[in-house]
């Protein structure tokens, strides 16, 4: 038997080959599959590279957005503005916004602005006044440096530029692209809409004349009136906005709500938990079928997704004074001042700290005033404190400002002068007189009021040079009042005054009512002279004004009243009767040369009359009204005597009205029933003797009023809450600017003006045709002394176009004087809050806003 050694060789190769080609292809399986292992390892080695560096480049990319909105919006003094690309990137589609943060700087003439894009540029726009940017060329259209993605579905694609990433040694490791939404452009499904109203439909808060409930005399209309109840978290429990319109989203929506579309949200919010859900709390049920342009074809569910958000988490912020023009730059930037807060201080010391603080702010403000007399801000500062103070009394500093609160004015004024005859006294003869003053208390607020009135005893007219001559010259003689044995009287003396005892006066809203305040007697002593056939009473141009207290302060005060001697005379043997009246507001000047204003009783108080002189450096003195036939007591003011009918065809068909709806501002007009004067004019020129021989020939106190005042026609509106629930309240403000009217004679209305020391040669005066308001303050109008009247503050309604230049009503081109710059100034914290220091905090708590610079259509029409 051979051994395997001895067997040739050729022999034994033969037999290894097979094994040594298994083993050669094990060893090339094994190295494919060891290059296949390494070459997956590598992959997903390289993809968890790639996976992990393209979320560190969101991170960064979502930190550096991030970065910039802390840094940018950490105070109140920016705004967010959008734009869109001028040519769309899909034809057909709607363009998707790219938003801006707009931040202000203040310089010696007009504040400067710099944008920060909110979606990623190559570069950053270049505009530094207020506009809108444009979004081209802030995008690089090179190869590779941007990119065009879809945002919303039915919105345009954006285009937006890379921004690269890069390692320590500068290698780009990823790059990025961002785009940011702005929530609140649209309704916040979680806050708006209510179903108070009957039957579970919206309702809105507002004005209802004659409803008394709470609701109804909310004084901010569009926030939710119902009494705060602030939950653990701090959020109200009732939304303060959710009379936004939510039903107004549904397509099929008519003036009324009549849609389920906000009964079904307001029914599901608590599954509001994400942007999709909005669609199945609003009840769209899919499939959600979009058209061409990418928008839901149910159009219901368009509206849904369009314009609402599922929830914009509430937030506090700093209110800040923005960068805007007309406003200084000492003040831009600057924390807003809280109304609420000036409520809780003194009442000058708030009134100072207002004023001043809209003076430093807006250096022009107070060239609204035209030729009003008295310290503008100070008046304007009072009140708004007047307005929400609780009690809401008037904030007084006389001769510096007069604010208006819950206190009556002086409507009408009639002074009743009867001569008595004479009697004797051993040798001596004495003339008895009465003189009784009536004066008509208007409540001009919306509130009930209730106080005691006093009115200062000034009567002008000169005692008759008969006989001896008496020991004072005028009626209201100090020396005469208070000599007994010549004058029979309460008055109460106060002040450098003769004052009515205080009369109890009880108004409702709206509602005016005649008092008797004084009567006094005189028993004027004239020895032995003769009283001769007549005599007549004459009283210097504008010697006497009247005054009015109100629970023992003085609050209001009309600087002179002209008394024609014009019928004055009185034949001696017989008692004579004479009325003279006066609408404090309307007519001014002497007889035959006056000017008739358009009788609002709240101007009365700041038209002058500095001295015997008429002109424009003197004033004016409130001018007679003809008695009987002018004064209407007990009601609305409104002088019968040629109203809405010619005179002889020389003055304007209603020279005589005094007619709140035609006043600037316009107004209600309250009801004016129909009256019997209870006076024949017959009486000054009867000669007969008098049945009693005392008392008065007219009591205008006696006449009934059978209208019924309501609420909603008062002149001015104040807020019995206590507080300031949103700086728009200013709006309710009497404005008291003066400034001459100019009236168009091309639309028949009288267009003179003011001639021969400063008023009209013409009994006329100024007045517009029947029908006609009084115009607002045009572009060149004067100032005046003399006419002013009608009108509150134009907050949320067109300016007077003299404050409005130019006119291109854009919020950032308001000039300083604009009614509405007073809203860039205060606040009122959180308002609804009932922790007082809340309300009088340096936060307000936003929930439920929307963005007004990019707010849908639809947004928009659910605010109004």
């Amino acid at each position: 038997m051979k051994s395997a050694e001895s067997i040739p060789l050729r022999f034994r190769a033969g037999f290894t080959l097979p094994a040594v080609l298994v083993i050669a292809s094990a060893l090339l399986l094994l190295a494919i599959g060891l290059l296949l292992i390494v070459g997956i390892e590598r992959k997903t080695a390289r993809s968890y590279l790639d996976r992990q560096r393209a979320e560190l480049t969101a991170r960064a990319g979502l930190q550096d957005v991030v970065a910039v909105l802390r840094t940018e919006t950490a105070n109140d003094d920016f705004v967010i503005l959008q734009s869109t690309l001028p040519t769309p990137i899909t034809a057909g589609k709607t363009p998707a916004p790219g938003l801006f943060i707009a931040r202000g700087s203040a310089t010696a003439t007009s504040p400067t602005f710099r944008y920060l894009p909110l979606f990623s540029t190559t570069t950053g726009p270049t505009e530094t006044k207020f506009t809108i940017p444009a979004m081209e060329p802030l995008v690089s259209t090179a190869d590779g440096a941007s990119t065009e993605i879809s945002t919303l579905p039915y919105l345009d694609k954006s285009r937006l530029a890379w921004i690269p990433v890069t390692d320590k040694k500068g290698q780009l490791i990823g790059r990025y692209a961002f785009w940011v939404e702005d929530l609140q452009s649209r309704v916040d499904a979680r806050t708006a809409g209510n179903a108070k109203d009957v039957a579970g439909a919206h309702k809105r808060f507002g004005w209802v004349s004659g409803d008394t409930t709470a609701y109804a005399r909310f004084p901010a209309p569009g926030l939710n009136p119902a009494p705060s109840d602030i939950g653990p978290d701090g959020r109200d429990k009732e939304p303060p906005l959710d009379p936004i319109a939510l039903y107004a989203l549904d397509p099929d929506a008519t003036a009324k709500d009549t849609s389920s579309l906000d009964k079904t949200i307001i029914d599901s919010r608590a599954a509001l938990v994400s942007p999709d859900s909005v669609l199945a709390v609003a009840g769209i049920k899919p499939p959600l079928t979009r058209d061409a342009t990418g928008r839901l074809v149910d159009l219901k569910a368009a509206a849904v997704e369009e314009n609402l958000s599922a929830s914009v988490q509430p937030y506090d912020e700093q209110p800040v004074v923005p960068f805007a023009q007309g406003i200084s730059s000492a003040a831009a930037g600057k924390p807003k001042l809280n109304l609420n807060a000036l409520l809780a201080k003194a009442p000058d010391t708030a009134v100072t700290e207002m004023a001043g603080w809209i003076d430093e702010a807006l250096p022009t403000f107070k060239e609204r005033k035209g030729g009003f007399g008295e310290d503008y801000l100070k008046t304007l500062a009072a009140n708004a404190i007047g307005y929400a103070a609780p009690g809401n009394k008037p904030i007084v500093k006389m001769g510096t400002y007069r604010g208006l609160g819950a206190s009556p004015m002086i409507s009408e004024i009639v002074l009743d002068i009867n001569y008595l005859g004479f009697t004797t006294r051993g040798t001596s003869k004495i003339m008895l007189y009465e003189f009784i003053l009536f004066g008509e208390m208007m409540n001009h607020t919306n509130l009930p009021i209730e106080g005691q009135s006093s009115l200062s005893y000034e009567v002008g007219l000169n005692l008759p040079p008969i006989g001896a001559s008496p020991v004072g010259t005028r009626f209201d003689d100090p020396s005469l009042l208070s000599d007994a044995s010549q004058t029979s009287h309460d008055l109460v003396p106060q002040n450098g005054r003769y004052w009515s005892r205080p009369q109890s006066v009880v108004l409702k809203p709206g509602e005016y009512r005649f008092v008797k305040f004084a009567t006094v007697r005189y028993q004027v002593n004239i020895g032995t002279g003769s009283v001769g056939a007549n005599f007549t009473l004459s009283e210097d141009l504008g010697a006497a004004g009247l005054s009015m207290m109100w629970n023992g302060a003085e609050v209001e005060r009309i600087p002179s009243i002209t008394r024609e001697s014009t019928g004055l005379t009185f034949i001696a043997s017989f008692r004579k009767y004479f009325g003279k009246a006066a609408i404090p507001g309307h007519s001014y000047g002497p007889f035959g040369d006056f000017i008739n204003n358009m009788g609002d009783p709240r101007i009365a108080h700041y038209i002058p009359f500095n001295g015997v002189a008429v002109g424009p450096a003197n004033g004016i003195p409130l001018g007679e009204n003809s008695f009987p036939n002018n004064i209407s007591p007990n009601r609305r003011n409104i002088r019968f005597q040629t109203i809405y009918s010619s005179d002889s065809g020389t003055k304007p068909k209603t020279y005589g009205r005094v007619i709140p709806s035609e006043w600037p501002d316009g107004g209600h007009d309250a009801e004016v029933p129909s009256w019997s004067n209870g006076w024949s004019s017959a009486r000054q020129g009867d000669t007969s003797p008098p049945a009693n021989g005392t008392g008065p020939a007219f009591d205008p106190t006696t006449v009934p009023n059978n209208s019924t005042p309501q609420p909603g026609e008062s002149l001015t509106y104040l807020s019995d809450r206590g507080r300031f629930y949103s700086a728009t309240e200013l709006g309710r403000l009497y404005d008291p600017i003066m400034w001459v009217p100019t009236f168009d004679p091309a639309s028949g209305l009288d267009s003179r003006i003011l001639s021969n020391n400063g008023i009209p040669i013409s009994s006329a005066g100024i007045m517009p045709a029947a029908g006609t308001s009084w115009p607002s303050v045009q572009i060149g109008n004067a100032p005046s002394i003399y006419m002013g009247g009608g009108n509150t503050f134009r907050i949320g309604r067109p300016e007077h176009p003299n404050f409005d230049q130019p006119a291109a009503h854009a919020p950032h081109l308001m000039p300083g004087n604009h009614a509405a710059r007073l809203l860039d100034l205060f606040h009122t914290g959180k308002s609804r809050s009932e922790d007082k220091a809340l309300r009088e905090g340096t936060v307000a708590r936003i929930e439920g806003h929307i963005n007004l610079n990019t707010a849908s259509r639809e947004s928009l029409r659910a605010m109004a």
